[in-house]
């Protein structure tokens, strides 16, 4: 599904999660997934914090 994602011209993903372990364990499975493919992924404790790092990605 990231793969497609990529194609389709994903550029980027914050997961926003309350860092509780077992919900860490399956998102550093997916974090695993978007190193291969170079996807910028990054997990937050809040939205406002995701926000700021998307808008410093200046990606186009």
């Amino acid at each position: 599904m990231l793969p497609q994602a990529i194609n389709q011209g994903l550029k980027w993903a914050a997961v926003v999660f309350d860092g509780n372990t077992f919900k860490r364990y399956y998102l550093n499975l997916i974090l695993q997934v978007a190193n291969v493919y170079g996807l910028p992924l990054k997990f937050f404790n809040s939205k406002e914090d995701a926000y700021k790092w998307a808008e410093s990605l200046n990606l186009k």
